[in-house]
This record gives structure tokens, C-alpha cells and sequence, in this order.
């Protein structure tokens, strides 16, 4: 008899520890376990406590992490090829049979410096070949492409009177720096390599 009664006080005093882990997990107090549990309670089951109660506190912040982190990634507008180009309008002008110094001096030079004043233009870059020249007008990131190239064209119908007869400015194609890679490529002509 006296074997039974030290295994069920034993069953009990486990029952109660558990519930008395479980209320302070939840961090319920209860009136019932209250004198109990300052008796009861040691060093080591504050300590398991504080760490299981910490765990779940840990498992709700990564859970709630987690699913914002889901829910922003699924928010955002993700590209293959990002294009991280600046906004830029091209003007290719022709002047046939001419050297680099002279395109620069009539056509690139003039150009440039009528370009400098469109508004919105951070940077303008002239660049002189034989019977070509380039000009290209960089505009702040938020500006719109469109509105981009019809200040320049604004702009370029002004200067293109005093331009050399012969030189023929016009607008690049309407693309983004992205667009250029496809304007390289490397190809094999004798078929072995493709």
C-alpha cells in the first residue's frame, strides 16, 4: 500500500510540474497553482521555462519574418534583364567624307552645347568620328523616355538650321541601354563553332 501511495503522489507531483511548465509557457497564472508553485518552482524549471518560452517567442518572430519576406518578394516587380540604363536620347548626325576635327567643330561641338540646356539633362556626351557624330543627352533617372526625346527633338530642331548642309541629324532608335547588347555579337564564319 504504501508502494502506491509514493508512486501516486509521484504521478501527481509530475502532473503538476508539467502543468505548471505548460501555464507558464502560456504565461497563465493560475490562483490554484499560485502556493504551490512558489513551493515547487526551483532554479532549473525557471530556467527551462524561460528557455522553452524564448523558443517560441523566437519560432513566431522567424514565422511572422518570414511570410513579410514572402509577401515582399511577391509584391515586387522582378525583371530577367533589370534595366539599369539612365534615361538617354541619341542623336547620330551623318556628314559624309569629313575628319573627326571638322565633324567636331560643325556638328558635334554645336550640337553639344544647344543640348546642355534641355531640361532635365544631367549630362550630354559628343563623340566625333569620320562623317559621324554622336551626341548623347543623359537625363535624372525619373524622367520619362518619351518626354525625354521630344525636348531633345524640341532642341534639335533650333540648331539643325545652323548645322552644315550636308549633316543629317536624327534621333536614336526608342530603347533602353539594355536593348544595345543585342547590337554585338559574336559569330563564327566557318560554322565549326556554333
Amino acid at each position: 500500500m504504501s508502494k502506491n501511495k509514493s508512486n501516486n503522489s509521484f504521478a501527481k507531483s509530475k502532473t503538476f510540474k508539467f502543468s505548471l511548465v505548460a501555464s507558464a509557457i502560456m504565461g497563465i497564472s493560475s490562483p490554484v497553482f499560485a502556493e504551490e508553485a512558489k513551493a515547487e518552482e526551483s532554479d532549473t524549471e525557471i530556467i527551462v521555462v524561460t528557455g522553452i518560452r524564448g523558443a517560441l517567442i523566437t519560432a513566431a518572430q522567424t514565422k511572422r519574418d518570414s511570410s513579410t519576406f514572402v509577401d515582399s518578394i511577391s509584391a515586387s516587380d522582378a525583371n530577367a534583364l533589370p534595366d539599369l540604363s539612365d534615361v538617354q536620347v541619341i542623336i547620330k548626325t551623318s556628314y559624309p567624307g569629313q575628319a573627326p576635327q571638322v565633324v567636331e567643330d560643325q556638328v558635334t561641338y554645336p550640337m553639344t552645347t544647344a543640348m546642355l540646356s534641355v531640361p532635365g539633362a544631367v549630362t550630354v556626351r559628343g563623340y566625333s568620328f569620320f562623317g559621324d557624330s554622336y551626341v548623347y543627352v543623359i537625363f535624372d533617372e525619373d524622367t520619362d523616355l518619351y518626354w525625354a526625346r521630344s525636348r531633345v527633338l524640341e532642341y534639335l530642331s533650333q540648331v539643325s538650321p545652323n548645322l552644315p548642309s550636308a549633316a543629317r541629324p536624327q534621333l536614336g532608335p526608342d530603347a533602353t541601354g539594355v536593348g544595345w547588347i543585342y547590337l554585338y555579337a559574336l559569330t563564327d564564319k566557318t560554322g565549326r563553332h556554333d
